[in-house]
């Protein structure tokens, strides 16, 4: 038998239920709530790229500097290396002289005068260039937090995280 509001009327039943779009929203929300804080994590390590291609940039112009000149050198500028782009969110350095940075020191996202202001700036082990050896490193925030990141490059090319920004 079919439904009939009034003799010879059909019912119509177009469109959804209050429950069945409810439902449809839950559903939306638990896959945002399990698919945003991935899709972060793979954003940050993603980031993470420009640090070690960069700092591999630096290894290699610092070993070529290191052939002709007997020496690697503190101005990232003075052994060829410079930004094919804009760093987006790292910055390079291989001196430890932040308090008077010169205009080859310090290159990337932060410009030439240092890490970013009103942050903490510390790294497990310091960027230096001498006669004999290096250290290069590349300190920035990928995920927007208060804590930076940082990696690490030395002269038999040994790259290292010191600091992870990305929580797990």
């Amino acid at each position: 038998m079919k439904n009939r509001l009034f003799k010879g009327v059909p019912i119509k039943r177009d469109g959804f239920t209050l429950i069945e779009l409810m439902l449809v929203i839950l559903i939306i929300g638990l896959v945002s709530a399990i698919a945003i804080p991935t899709y972060m994590g793979f954003q940050s390590r993603s980031r993470q790229a420009e640090a070690k291609a960069n700092l591999g940039g630096i290894f290699i112009c610092e070993q070529a500097s290191y052939t002709e000149h007997e020496t690697y050198s503190e101005d990232l500028k003075a052994v060829g290396f410079a930004l094919a782009g804009e760093a987006k969110h790292y910055g390079f350095s291989v001196s430890n002289a932040f308090s008077s940075v010169s205009s080859g020191v310090w290159i990337g996202h932060y410009g030439k005068n240092g890490p970013p202001s009103g942050s903490t700036f510390f790294v497990k082990r310091e960027p230096y260039a001498n006669n004999t050896s290096f250290r290069a490193i590349a300190v920035g925030n990928v995920d927007k937090d208060a804590t930076l990141d940082s990696w690490s490059i030395d002269n038999r090319g040994t790259l290292a995280n010191e600091d992870n920004d990305i929580e797990n």
